[in-house]
């Protein structure tokens, strides 16, 4: 599985950035491992929604630069 990126996903996740409230964040956490905890599964939260996954098939005949 990848993640296909492009120019309109950089912007859609940067978007999603710009508007987000970071503050609430460190309001709520009570130690700094739980601030980090919580932002980095924001931002897997985020990257789910907005950037597209493929599905590969790989067969042992393809060649390596395929």
């Amino acid at each position: 599985t990848i993640s296909v990126w492009n120019d309109d996903v950089a912007a859609r996740l940067s978007g999603c950035f710009a508007c987000t409230d970071w503050d609430m964040f460190v309001r709520n956490c009570s130690d700094i491992n739980e601030l980090t905890d919580t932002v980095t599964d924001y931002i897997k939260f985020c990257e789910e929604m907005i950037i597209e996954k493929k599905t590969l098939k790989i067969y042992p005949n393809n060649k390596p630069w395929v």
